[in-house]
């Protein structure tokens, strides 16, 4: 067959496979494209190859496809050597082979194929199968770009964004990000609202364009566009204030992987009740409200100090925190169940001025009573416990050695948390005490993109809340919770006593989140601070007492900050031996230069 008559048969199998100019039939053009292929035709053999790929007019099978692909990629074909490369760089009929992918990528890329030079970028972006070498990145990115690949302006775009292996330029990455965005890339349409929204670069803040490019992005399951759009219309910023979109957008960001957004669900138990019974729309709103309510209230506790914060502790957690055999992830805390506490009254202070003063409806009433009824109720065993760590404002006092370090013979652990500047960043804590949105708005990395995220160790301090003493605060609170429940208790007057029982019963568990925020005012003094975090039964671990006692962790954030240290207590015999032992398990475990050792000043008697 001649080379006119080749080509115009391959117009033809073009012309089925797009129905251009005739009735698309795919069966037509790969049985063209096969014959054509047997002759050797590059260009028959890649479009027979992605058919194969792809399952289209054919069932898939990737060894033929691969086998058609080399055929063609080794006579030169640049989209056959880039879809080949895909394939060995993601495992896809074949072993993974990242040299291969690398050296097809390259002969792709210097033919001008644009797809190739951002997936050639991203290998040098990521270390994959090469040294990282951003230089190289982004000359790939920047020829890829340029001939509009989105990707390409997504990944630039953010590489000026954020100063990565380039000097940090906002104009180039709004105009990278723009024509992205313009292209349908929910990534810049994403990171350009946060543009708009915070006034970066050239681009002044206008709401409204963030509004629309987070907007475009939630319309493509984007999660952090969801994320992002969901916060707008919770806190009423260029929309009107919506909490029931805002949980929408929430949850669909949480459902779609972004992990951090079910903070800013309503309680789980909470949310599980209301798809079970599929109750009123006013029960529902009700359930927003109070959630809403809880967040305002935890929100005034949150500790937004500079003064160091001190933990009181004894001897076998020492060596837990500081061990002589080197492991992993020791320098972390416990948080005990709060029924551990030495305060009787622990979780309780709220309900005494209920009881004292009549402060509150009936049914928050009878939920802060439900405390110690449900410790011996089996539907305790689906419903969250309270676990806690606190600190107090002083380090070495006697009342404190006697209660909280074994009488003196303990220790004090005095570290600085971070200052918040914006109190605003905190409108999406959670009592739970690990999570911390310090941004309002996120940005997206290339990496986000091939869902390549590196795992780090999470060395985040724990959120804390300050403990309120006084009986104004609580009132307060009484009143607020007072609103939010009568709500609730109106859209269940005709529900069934059962249903009742069990809205009951997620009530308690939705507001132990705000019991252990009070304590009575003879505790005043202490100035505690708390990190608090609810969790099932089948999430916790026993320590090694007998009976042992439940507990969680916080994330290993131990001495990793200047200025810590650790004072030896009161009545710590031979303090000496108890100093040098400290010093060599810090050194040991590679914070002996932030960690400083003392001795207490306090004179025991």
């Amino acid at each position: 067959m001649g080379t006119m008559e080749s080509n115009e048969t391959l117009e033809q199998a073009i012309m089925f496979l797009e129905g251009n100019g005739v009735p698309k039939d795919l069966s037509k053009a790969s049985s063209i494209l096969a014959q054509l292929a047997e002759q050797g035709n590059p260009l028959s053999q890649f479009k027979l190859a992605r058919m194969y790929e792809n399952g289209e007019g054919v069932e898939v099978d990737l060894k033929k496809a691969i086998a058609l692909y080399t055929l063609s990629a080794e006579q030169g074909d640049k989209d056959a050597q880039n879809n080949l490369a895909n394939m060995y760089a993601n495992g896809e009929g074949v072993e993974v082979d990242l040299k291969k992918a690398i050296a097809l990528y390259t002969l792709s890329a210097e033919q001008g194929h644009r797809d190739a030079q951002n997936n050639l970028a991203n290998m040098y972006a990521n270390g994959e199968g090469v040294e990282v070498d951003l230089k190289k990145a982004i000359a790939l990115y920047t020829l890829s770009a340029e001939q509009g690949q989105p990707d390409a302006q997504f990944n630039l775009a953010w590489m000026y964004d954020e100063g990565e292996g380039i000097t940090k330029n906002l104009n180039i990455a709004t105009k990278f990000y723009t024509l992205a965005a313009k292209q349908g890339c929910a990534e810049s349409q994403n990171n350009l609202g946060v543009m708009f929204e915070n006034g970066q670069g050239k681009i002044k803040k206008d709401i409204n364009l963030a509004l629309k490019w987070y907007t475009l992005s939630a319309k493509q399951d984007n999660e952090y566009g969801l994320y992002n759009l969901a916060n707008l219309y919770k806190n009423g910023t260029g929309v009107k204030k919506n909490d029931k979109k805002a949980f929408s957008l929430f949850k669909q960001s949480f459902e779609l992987g972004y992990e951090q957004a079910k903070y800013n669900l309503p309680n789980k138990l909470a949310i599980d009740l209301l798809q079970k019974h599929k109750f009123s729309i006013a029960l529902n709103d009700a359930f927003i409200t109070l959630d809403n309510t809880i967040r305002i209230i935890k929100k005034r506790h949150i500790y937004n100090g500079s003064d160091p914060l001190s933990h009181f502790t004894t001897w076998p957690a020492i060596e837990s925190l500081l061990p002589l055999e080197q492991n992993k992830n020791t320098n972390l805390l416990r948080l005990y169940h709060v029924d551990y506490m030495n305060d009787p009254n622990e979780g309780l202070a709220l309900s005494n001025v209920i009881n004292n003063t009549n402060n509150a409806c009936p049914l928050l009433e009878k939920i802060f009573n439900y405390r110690d009824s449900l410790k011996y109720n089996s539907v305790i065993e689906t419903l969250p416990s309270v676990y806690s760590v606190s600190f107090t404002h002083s380090s070495d006092r006697l009342d404190l050695w006697r209660a909280y370090a074994n009488d003196g013979n303990g220790f004090c652990i005095v570290t600085y948390f971070d200052k918040q500047e914006d109190d605003d960043t905190f409108e999406n804590a959670s009592v739970n005490a690990f999570h911390l949105h310090r941004n309002p708005t996120l940005k997206q990395s290339f990496n986000s993109i091939k869902d390549k995220t590196e795992k780090h160790l999470d060395t985040t301090k724990p959120l804390l809340f300050e403990v309120k003493y006084d009986d104004k605060s609580k009132k307060k609170t009484i009143r607020e919770l007072n609103l939010a429940l009568l709500n609730i208790e109106k859209a269940l007057e005709s529900a069934v006593p059962k249903i009742k029982t069990e809205v009951n019963h997620i009530l308690y568990a939705v507001l132990m989140e705000v019991m252990y925020l009070y304590k009575d005012e003879q505790y005043s003094t202490e100035r505690e601070v708390r990190a608090f975090q609810t969790m099932p039964l089948n999430e916790v671990k026993m320590d090694e007492r007998n009976p042992g006692r439940l507990y969680c962790e916080t994330n290993p954030f131990l001495f990793l900050g200047e200025n810590t240290k650790i004072v030896i207590g009161p009545k710590v015999p031979e303090p000496h031996i108890a100093l040098w032992n400290l010093r060599y398990r810090l050194n040991k475990n590679g914070f002996a230069n932030n960690t400083n050792v003392e001795y207490s000043t306090v004179k025991y008697r």
